[in-house]
């Protein structure tokens, strides 16, 4: 979002109100958002009647939610949830309130507002602002395995969400170490493919109940769940089908997809359903070398134009340490971002940090740019 998004935030506690005043202060919310603290409930009715311009979000206790209401409203909430909308004292004909666990970190807490406030402005809006044809889908590649490619793609949907773009991580590896199994993910993906490859019209609505909400954070995640066998059989045809099933939601920014390593079905879909690719190496020679072997392939095996796909093709180093002599040069690709090593992942996995390593950031910001990801209308890819 290029303003601040403005909030309110009352609850009756002032100690968890200043904690929370005290964080966004420090941090980059500083400038993302502007929110007035309202500990008692006359100041919250104050607030919003003296409200003018863009209505604010209300995030409000649930003790205070007044039984008439003509903002947009979440509710804080001491009893452990996520944001599923729930109906607490609302009207007939409005929609069922979101509610937050108000005691989760403090990261979590501000970046589920901000993707709040985003599903809010879709329904506000009219839909084709979100068209298909907005939808920018980013596949992220490497040769072989190692080179943190699983990282990088959830990273890169976690710091989109937190910019206030709703984006969906699709994970196509049969084994997944993001999400927990799901002994029920199998039979769900199993119908949707039912429908998919019969043509139904129900495939978009059975693509929707694959998306799941990441324990972590407020990222939503399809795939890697478990369904180990559907994984593995996936055709080309297959991932071309779901992504355009995604697009027709019309509730996402960007998707980022993440496929296994090297050449299979999978990543063949994947790099034709693709609006940008990204392809991930280390500064290994060995990394370099297979990398070099995999993109001089990719147009005969992709039966696509060579420069078609170096026009949508950047390359991002991981666990970059500065090694002098690196030389990447024939690679004939553009280096977007050298993402550098983070030793704290060797004891915790990216996705259980609360906060983004800064330099890890920063580079993740400028693969972002090259990416074009905070551009509108990316449009379809084509493999003519």
């Amino acid at each position: 979002m290029n303003e601040p998004l403005n909030l309110v935030v009352a609850d009756p506690d002032t100690a968890y109100l200043q904690r929370l005043a005290a964080y966004v202060r420090q941090s980059k919310w500083a400038e993302r958002l502007s929110v007035q603290w309202c500990s008692k409930q006359d100041t919250l009715m104050q607030a919003v009647r003296s409200s003018s311009g863009p209505n604010p979000l209300m995030v409000v206790h649930r003790d205070w939610l007044p039984e008439e209401r003509d903002h947009h409203w979440v509710v804080l909430d001491e009893f452990h949830t996520d944001d599923t909308p729930v109906a607490l004292n609302a009207p007939s004909h409005e929609e069922p309130l979101s509610r937050l666990f108000k005691y989760q970190p403090i990261e979590h807490l501000l970046a589920s507002v901000v993707n709040i406030a985003e599903r809010s402005r879709y329904r506000a809006n009219d839909r084709s602002t979100f068209s298909a044809s907005s939808l920018s889908v980013v596949s992220v590649l490497s040769a072989a395995g190692g080179t943190g490619k699983t990282t990088a793609a959830y990273q890169l949907v976690r710091l989109l969400g937190a910019q206030g773009r709703r984006s969906l991580l699709i994970n196509l590896e049969p084994i997944c170490s993001i999400m927990a199994p799901d002994p029920d993910y199998s039979q769900l993906f199993g119908q949707y493919l039912y429908f998919s490859r019969g043509g139904s019209p129900k495939a978009v609505e059975w693509a929707k109940k694959l998306i799941r909400r990441h324990p972590r954070g407020p990222i939503d995640v399809l795939g890697g769940s478990g369904a180990f066998r559907e994984m593995e059989e996936l055709s080309v045809d297959d991932i071309r089908r779901l992504v355009e099933h995604i697009r027709a939601l019309g509730v996402y920014r960007a998707v980022i997809v993440d496929v296994e390593s090297g050449v299979s079905p999978i990543v063949k879909g994947a790099m034709a359903s693709s609006d940008r690719l990204v392809c991930m190496l280390t500064e290994e020679g060995a990394s370099i070398r297979k990398t070099a072997q995999f993109l001089n392939a990719c147009p005969k095996w992709l039966e696509m134009d060579s420069e078609l796909i170096r026009s949508r093709l950047c390359l991002a180093f991981n666990r970059w340490n500065g090694e002098a002599g690196v030389d990447f040069r024939a690679l004939g690709v553009p280096v977007a971002a050298k993402l550098p090593y983070v030793a704290q992942w060797k004891r915790n996995a990216a996705w259980e940090e609360e906060q983004l390593d800064p330099l890890f950031e920063r580079q993740l910001l400028q693969l972002m740019e090259a990416l074009q990801l905070d551009a509108r209308g990316a449009g379809h890819a084509s493999t003519a």
